[in-house]
């Protein structure tokens, strides 16, 4: 007897140390496959593009933040020519971005339609919040409604050298703001407009403290009312007689400080309705005046 209850209390032992291991190891499972879902549901999209952006069910905000993107985020932005909002306003912010962020044209579409869209650059330095508008091989249209290139935000606008009109690259929203108002230092927005490229407003174009912004020859920077702040622009870089740098309106161009200067050996054109003037111009090339200019006082002009 005593025998017979030594083996039921060994074989009772066994079977709880069994259901207790079966229990534990479908615990781990459970937790294993939760584990698994949470990094599912926290992974982050590769790249915004065409396929994503004409998806019904996209979210129409958008938060482009490189190699940390979390649930819902994109590492990069990749659009290309016949990419359009579809009349939904989508909110696009680039603060970072893993690998190139661009906007392309194709061979057979040039055209970006976001016109119902925002575009907002903007993030802890500009190597990584920077965006690249063109390329070498096809014209790139973009149509946006505003436009806003923010601290530590880089807006790179580049064209074919040799391209022939409307082969090169437009950008065109309502209202653009280049600058947070921030001081001039290496964290500072930045806006560069290459060879046979354009960035127009239709309503105003701001350019505030701390931004820095170069216009090469046979580019134009341009639109509604523009307003310049305490930043710096450069005209005319690259160029020649034939290609200039232009700052353009046909409205009122109202420069309240920063520095203007006109590239070595460089050739620009400002044309306006009317211009007040109130900053430091620096003519080291050659500038046409195209308006009626007003100095205010504190103006100062530089021949070099």
């Amino acid at each position: 007897m005593k025998q017979t209850n030594n083996a039921i209390k060994f074989l009772m032992a066994q079977y709880r140390a069994i259901f207790k291991n079966a229990n534990i190891a479908m615990v781990a499972a459970m937790a294993a496959a939760a584990l698994a879902a949470g990094q599912a549901q926290a992974a982050a999209t590769e790249s915004f593009n065409n396929t994503i952006l004409a998806n019904p069910d996209t979210a129409t905000k958008v938060d482009v933040t490189g190699t940390k993107a979390g649930d819902g985020e994109y590492k990069k932005i990749e659009l290309t020519g016949g990419a359009a909002d579809g009349g939904k306003e989508f909110n696009i912010t680039l603060s970072a971005s893993s690998g190139d962020s661009s906007f392309k044209g194709t061979k057979d579409n040039a055209l970006i339609d976001l016109r119902n869209s925002n575009l907002t650059i903007a993030g802890a330095a500009k190597t990584s919040a920077k965006l690249t508008i063109g390329d070498d091989n096809n014209a790139t249209n973009v149509q946006l409604k505003n436009l806003a290139v923010s601290k530590s935000g880089a807006l790179v606008l580049t064209a074919k050298d040799a391209a022939q009109a409307g082969e090169g690259t437009s950008v065109t929203a309502d209202t653009i703001i280049v600058g947070g108002g921030e001081s001039p230092d290496p964290a500072s927005s930045e806006l560069s407009l290459n060879k046979n490229t354009s960035l127009t407003s239709t309503t105003s174009l701001t350019i505030k403290e701390g931004a820095a912004v170069t216009v090469s020859g046979g580019a134009t920077l341009g639109g509604g009312a523009i307003t310049v702040e305490d930043c710096s622009i450069t005209l005319g870089t690259a160029s020649n007689t034939d290609t200039v740098g232009v700052l353009s309106t046909s409205r009122k161009l109202d420069i309240q400080g920063g520095t203007l200067e006109v590239a070595n050996a460089g050739a620009a054109t400002i044309e306006a309705s009317s211009i007040d003037f109130a900053g430091e111009l620096t003519n080291s090339g050659t500038l046409n005046v195209k308006g009626d200019v007003v100095a205010k006082d504190g103006s100062t002009v530089i021949f070099g």
